[in-house]
């Protein structure tokens, strides 16, 4: 079987400082989703004009029909996007993964092009900007990049050694880590990012 394991960070902090930086992500991720769907909100209600309608539950108030809305969106969405089950399609979460005094984050659906529109998180990219959040990826389906580094003359010899035992390391690190559940939601501890239908109607 491949490995391929996408969007995968070693931390550098303690568990505390990575919690408080994942709440701080989550706060971006939901301020990104909710810019998405005020700007969304609009089109559907231009192409289901019965959804524009008043609430009945706040008549004369101009306050559009959340429940219909919502439901419109999800029938669209079941026919555009069969794969996803959640509204609108958001779907971020992290997965950590403790090891060997080492904290290993996972991202997942952080940057979607939900709607052909990409999610932007300023926390996050501050913690890659700052190296506090280190590109610690694994694929073994194909080459590793500092074969091709060496070849193109891009790494010295020192550099493609010390390249070549870090990959190393990461696969060690990464077979322990999947070594009983590939899923992460069973191999690590999971924060899930996604917004619920309630939550979406209350940003209508």
């Amino acid at each position: 079987m491949s490995t391929k394991i996408y969007n995968a960070y070693k931390y550098s902090g303690n568990i505390f400082e990575l919690m408080e930086d994942i709440h701080r992500i989550h706060d971006d991720y939901r301020a990104a989703v909710a810019e998405q769907v005020k700007y969304i909100i609009p089109i559907f209600m231009r192409l289901n004009p019965e959804c524009a309608k008043d609430d009945p539950n706040n008549p004369g108030n101009n306050i559009p029909d959340r429940v219909k809305i919502v439901k419109v969106i999800r029938e669209q969405c079941k026919k555009e996007y069969p794969e996803h089950s959640d509204v609108f399609c958001f779907r971020g979460s992290v997965a950590v993964y403790p090891i060997e005094n080492i904290l290993l984050v996972h991202f997942f659906g952080l940057d979607d092009f939900a709607y052909d529109n990409k999610l932007t998180n300023p926390t996050f990219e501050k913690l890659v900007e700052s190296g506090k959040l280190t590109d610690y990826h694994y694929q073994d389906q194909a080459d590793p990049w500092y074969e091709y580094a060496r070849d193109d003359n891009r790494l010295t010899p020192k550099e493609y050694k010390k390249a070549k035992k870090d990959y190393k390391e990461r696969k060690r690190l990464w077979d322990i880590v999947f070594d009983k559940h590939w899923a992460p939601i069973k191999a690590g501890l999971v924060t899930d990012f996604r917004l619920n239908e309630f939550e979406i109607m209350q940003l209508i």
